[in-house]
């Protein structure tokens, strides 16, 4: 998987902190990028099994995955 700009930016910001879970808006913030880019960028990140969502209305917390995708 090929990353975009975006995501190796949400993947240094989740490395800095590996316990912390962020919600998309405050990633979006932290890193200047709209809620629709960063939401997009991270749902690509979800799939590839990079990152895990946590459902916590009205939020979904991210995180780094603890398991490693096999390609």
């Amino acid at each position: 998987m090929k990353l975009t700009n975006t995501q190796q930016q949400i993947l240094k910001l989740l490395l800095s902190d590996p316990e912390e879970r962020f919600s998309i808006r405050r990633i979006a913030r932290i890193l200047g990028k709209s809620y629709t880019l960063t939401y997009h960028n991270l749902q690509k990140l979800h799939q590839a099994g990079i990152i895990e969502k946590k459902p916590v209305p009205p939020a979904q917390l991210i995180s780094l995955s603890l398991t490693i995708p096999v390609n």
